[in-house]
């Protein structure tokens, strides 16, 4: 189920509350008022919880934003105070408040995540939590580029190819609290993911999802849903221990061979299963951005993450592969043995 627009501007409307001292952390009441915004904690809940919202209410609580947030953007237009909440964009707000993409992302899965559902599997302990952030992410981010044998009437058609190589930007991003009863005192770990899309279009379908830690055979499982194209589209990974190639003294490369569960881009659209392979990165290597370099595209409100998840999709020639990738690829599709190929 996704989240209205409504929905994650409430969660940000929260979250910039919150930051600014307008609710007392002293109080856990949802009776509490901000006076800035002219608006209680219980109301904004109730819109997060889509019962609302009251439409004078919604023009005042917009009016008051506005009058806070003019000083601080002095060259916006903000036009009609009473209709910034209906008109702005979710990570435009974001921006208006002064609002890191970073924190607009964390206060949205935070605050959605105590409305919407999760899978049970998908609520860790604090130590499990911990142990599969680290076995993951870790200090230097969980940032990925994944690679699957694409072979679908649609890719050949478009490329003029047999077989292409789709390419695959992977983020796990952070760890969510559990808020709902059953799950206080857990912990989620939130990824994102973008497939490239072959018909163009979109530039690419976008999808949400949580990892498990390893089980029992070593094997983590991640679940990602369409984010915006279709709600009904699941993508699904199982992913198998770390694979590690040395490139010197020091140094080595990280893989995680596995498989993709979901469908292809043919219409109509049939299930597939792709041997995948996931290679650790450096964003700070792959994106090495400063404020005097930032690459053609670069958004005003993208950070490194967004931008290689934008960037990164794609479809590619086999022979633009490096011989590592292909090894590793190869290796992935013996363990799975779905569909035999060669690079």
């Amino acid at each position: 189920m996704r989240p209205t627009k409504l929905q994650r501007k409430t969660a940000l409307l929260i979250g910039f509350c919150e930051k600014r001292g307008f609710f007392s952390p002293d109080q856990e009441s949802r009776n509490q008022k901000s006076n800035e915004l002219g608006v209680s904690k219980n109301t904004l809940n109730n819109w997060l919880e889509e019962k609302g919202p009251n439409e004078s209410k919604l023009r005042s609580v917009s009016a008051n934003l506005c009058a806070l947030l003019k000083p601080e953007n002095p060259t916006y237009d903000f036009d009609d105070p009473k209709t910034l909440l209906d008109r702005v964009g979710v990570m435009e707000l974001g921006y208006l408040m002064g609002l890191s993409r970073a924190d607009c992302r964390l206060y949205i899965d935070q605050k959605i995540s105590s409305v919407m559902p999760t899978f049970g599997v998908f609520c860790l302990s604090r130590d499990v939590s911990r142990d599969t952030w680290s076995d993951f992410s870790g200090l230097e981010g969980g940032h990925y580029i994944g690679y699957r044998m694409e072979t679908s009437e649609t890719a050949a058609r478009v490329t003029g190819r047999k077989t292409s190589i789709m390419r695959i930007p992977l983020s796990i991003r952070h760890e969510l609290t559990g808020n709902k009863f059953m799950s206080r005192n857990y912990f989620k770990i939130k990824a994102k993911t973008h497939i490239y899309s072959i018909r163009d279009r979109v530039p690419y379908f976008e999808y949400d999802g949580y990892i498990t830690p390893r089980d029992s055979a070593g094997l983590c499982h991640w679940l990602f849903q369409s984010r915006k194209q279709n709600p009904n589209d699941i993508l699904y990974l199982i992913m198998d221990r770390w694979e590690r190639t040395s490139v010197g003294p020091s140094q080595e490369r990280l893989f995680i061979l596995g498989s993709m569960h979901s469908r292809c881009q043919d219409i109509p659209a049939s299930p597939n299963i792709w041997p995948v392979v996931f290679e650790k990165v450096d964003i700070d290597q792959v994106i090495p951005v400063t404020e005097k370099n930032k690459p053609e595209g670069w958004d005003k409100f993208d950070d490194q993450d967004s931008f290689f998840l934008k960037s990164f999709p794609a479809l590619l020639d086999p022979a633009e592969i490096d011989p590592e990738i292909k090894k590793q690829m190869l290796e992935a599709n013996d363990r799975i043995a779905v569909s035999k190929f060669d690079l």
